[in-house]
Formats: C-alpha cells, structure tokens, sequence
C-alpha cells in the first residue's frame, strides 16, 4: 500500500505531492492503480510533468518510456516515447537513480523518490540541474507491476546537494 505521509516526509513540492495524491486516490481497494484506467486529465496542470515506465517486459532490456510529459522531454531535447533510459540518460549515477532506484519500482514494487544535481560544464557552461522525482508502481491486474508512472521537476540551480535516492 502507498502512503502519502511517506512522501510528505520526503518532499514540501505541492505539485509533487498533488500528483502523489492523484496517483494514490486511483488505487481504490487495491494495493496499486492501473494506469491505463487513469484519466491524467484530472491533473492536467501535472502532466507536462508525468512519464511512464513500460515495465510490462521486465527490466532486462531497459524498459521504455510509454509517454514523456512536455517538460521531461524539454530537459532532454527530444521527445522521449518509445526510448529507454539506457539510450538518453548520460548522468554519472545511472546505477544508482535508474537500477538501484527506478527500476526497483518493477522489481520491488515500491515507490521510488529521487532529489538530486547534475553537473553540466563545458568551456561555455558550468551550470547545475536540480531534479526531483517521483516514480510509483502501477498494475492492471492487481499483483505484477506492468507501468510505472512518475512525476518530475527540472530547475536551475546555482549550487550541488546531496542526493537523496530512496526506495520507499
């Protein structure tokens, strides 16, 4: 079961937190909502923020991105559908936010939290991205975990964090 407390306690981002709330409130009865009986435009405002994961293959192969919200794909430069994080993420710390984290959202079924800064710098730039993420489990049939669904915010920030990646 998903608690919206465990996330309160990670985060005070009210857009992450309606989003979390959104996501919950369509578990119903069940342990996990079925994200294609979703209807995302109840959160329209949200969902240039929302990706989904296609776990319905496993994560051996890289799951891909089923639907990539406008700002996701904004901070990639292209639109991601179709592609797997194993394609288009350059980061340092992909074993840690995308197979330590992400991806044990399929393999654990449980709610991932990210909050961290990636370093850009070239002989022009030296700027740092803050991202803070969300990623929850979704099942059409109550029990295997087919899409994961998350939320996340790219911003400009003038200073590093520490990372927090967190498997609730």
């Amino acid at each position: 079961m998903i608690r919206i407390e465990a996330i309160e306690a990670l985060t005070a981002n009210p857009k992450l937190i309606a989003f979390a709330r959104f996501v919950i409130a369509e578990t119903g009865e069940g342990a996990f909502p079925d994200y294609k009986a979703m209807d995302l435009m109840r959160i329209a405002s949200l969902v240039t923020h929302v990706w989904v994961l296609d776990f319905r293959d496993g994560v051996g192969d890289g799951p891909t991105f089923h639907f990539s919200g406008t700002h996701i794909d904004a901070n990639y430069e292209k639109n991601i559908t179709g592609k797997s994080f194993e394609e288009i993420y350059a980061g340092e710390d992909f074993d840690r936010v995308i197979t330590g984290c992400y991806y044990q959202v399929h393999l654990q079924k449980k709610v991932c939290y990210t909050h961290r800064v990636a370093h850009y710098t070239d002989a022009r730039i030296d700027k740092y991205k803050l991202i803070e993420s969300i990623l929850l489990p979704c099942s059409g049939d109550g029990e295997a975990i087919d899409f994961g669904i998350g939320y996340a915010e790219y911003s400009f920030s003038k200073t590093d964090i520490e990372p927090r990646y967190i498997v609730l």
